[in-house]
């Protein structure tokens, strides 16, 4: 039997940095739309997101973008790789969706638009389909060294499958959106009753982080280990959240709200966190609601914010 320890913990907040952040004075809730039918999305026609490191140099991330027409219409699901420091962008390959990884080997694990997982190296060569058709395969995470990877199948089942495309094992664990720890035992997933499991793969232990405030209410926004296992950064639509899993304690980092949020952290090996922050704001007089994205990099607990320049 799975047995589940529930951390229910009193919120600690470090807004000190935050107050001092311009940022911060955006922060604050929406009206509602003047219209019966809701806001008019006037989103940008071009629009990256998904920031994903490569484990082996700070310099270097993956991210994809997204381009639209006039009328919100998808053209294309890209796949880009970035030199930080000498901006060198090269397009990886298109269709792609979800969160792309990137892995200690240097081979890229992803979904297309297929809901297939696929594989390729990440100077853009030996592009490999993975999984079967027999269904469909979201959300795939490597193991620490690459030799298999979980994946969320949409009849909801966790499904561990080898680097070649074997299915190993079918575990009893969810896993959306989830994240494997580089200590090889721990596999941290959002969990849909609120809050985040980590699980332990050789016990049947599980963790869960959990919040007698009810703060978890969409937590789904993506999480990532540090390198050495010891915190969990994940993102939830109160703010960016750093459990810590020698005093299963947990922090709030950085803090969200409905014009300003943190999605999709990705742990350097420098120990700094990208994310896509997402600014929020509408005009009442057009009925019209704004959204844009930027890639943005802070210190492990959050502080010394400062956006990334792709171009």
């Amino acid at each position: 039997m799975k047995k589940i320890n529930i951390v229910v913990f009193i919120l600690v907040c470090l807004f000190s940095s935050c107050r001092k952040d311009k940022l911060c004075k955006i922060c604050h809730d929406l009206p509602l739309s003047p219209s019966a039918t809701g806001w008019e999305y006037a989103l940008p026609m071009e629009t990256n997101l998904a920031p994903y490191f490569n484990p082996n140099n700070s310099n270097e991330m993956i991210y994809r973008r997204i381009n639209r027409d006039a009328n919100h219409n998808y053209l294309s699901q890209e796949l880009w790789k970035v030199n930080l420091s000498t901006k060198e962008h090269n397009l990886l390959v298109e269709g792609v969706r979800y969160r792309p990884k990137w892995g200690k080997t240097n081979w890229l694990l992803f979904n297309r638009t297929d809901n297939q997982v696929w594989k390729m190296n990440s100077n853009g060569d030996s592009l490999t389909l993975l999984t079967d058709n027999a269904n469909q395969y979201t959300h795939p995470e490597w193991n620490p060294d690459n030799t298999a990877f979980l994946c969320w199948t949409f009849d909801n089942k966790a499904l561990l499958i080898s680097n070649y495309g074997a299915i190993v094992d079918t575990l009893t664990i969810p896993f959306y959106k989830g994240a494997w720890s580089a200590d090889k035992h721990h596999v941290a997933a959002v969990v849909y009753a609120g809050g985040v499991d980590v699980n332990n793969l050789d016990t049947g232990e599980v963790i869960r982080f959990q919040s007698e405030f009810d703060i978890f209410k969409g937590n789904g926004r993506g999480m990532s280990w540090t390198p050495d296992g010891k915190y969990l950064i994940w993102t939830a639509s109160e703010g960016v959240f750093k459990s810590d899993m020698e005093t299963f304690s947990t922090i709030m980092i950085k803090k969200s709200c409905e014009s300003l949020g943190y999605f999709s952290p990705s742990v350097s090996a420098d120990y700094e966190i990208i994310f896509e922050r997402r600014t929020n704001s509408v005009d009442e007089d057009k009925n019209e609601y704004y959204s844009e994205s930027q890639f943005v990099i802070t210190d492990i607990n959050g502080e010394n914010e400062r956006e990334v320049v792709l171009e």
